[in-house]
């Protein structure tokens, strides 16, 4: 996330809209992965954790 005024800058230096729209989809998975339905966030701890688990849609015992 520090790289988005980096993004948005550079599109603007350069007039290439790339860079923002890279700023933009980026931000956007960035919100949709960590922001939870009820607008608490995932830790970057849990994050793998319950990234696996919706993938597995299985119960995760860790040993």
């Amino acid at each position: 996330m520090m790289n988005l005024p980096f993004l948005y800058w550079a599109s603007e230096e350069t007039g290439d809209p790339r860079f923002s729209q890279i700023a933009a989809n980026y931000a956007d998975m960035a919100m949709k992965a960590f922001i939870r339905g009820d607008f608490s966030i995932i830790y970057g701890d849990y994050f793998f954790l319950e990234a696996l688990m919706k993938l597995t849609d299985k119960e995760l015992f860790i040993w």
